[in-house]
């Protein structure tokens, strides 16, 4: 089985034009979450801010998967950041960033 990313969509916070990443993700509470490295120097995170509406889907590396509207924010309960840790250092070894929610709109 073929790894699957995030395709996360944002508006440039300068540039006003759409910007797309790929980026790992855990599945917690019925919504995604990724891990910023760089955590608010992140343009990605930048654009996070300025506009929480993002377009997201998750899929396969080159497959075609049509997006869906989502909202975005950061995470800094305390409780969540320590089991997301969990989660991104079981899945990834790795968990050392900024830890951002998308969830789809309904």
């Amino acid at each position: 089985m073929a790894e699957k990313f995030l395709y996360l969509t944002t508006i440039g916070h300068k540039t006003g034009h759409p910007h797309t990443i790929e980026i790992w993700y855990v599945d917690y509470e019925d919504c995604y979450v990724l891990c910023a490295e760089h955590r608010e120097k992140s343009d990605w995170v930048k654009n996070i801010q300025k506009d929480a509406n993002i377009t997201f889907s998750v899929a396969e590396r080159d497959s075609t998967v049509q997006p869906q509207h989502g909202i975005a924010d950061i995470i800094s309960d305390e409780s969540h950041i320590q089991a997301l840790t969990m989660l991104f250092d079981a899945k990834y070894k790795w968990s050392a960033g900024l830890f951002i929610r998308i969830c789809p709109k309904t």
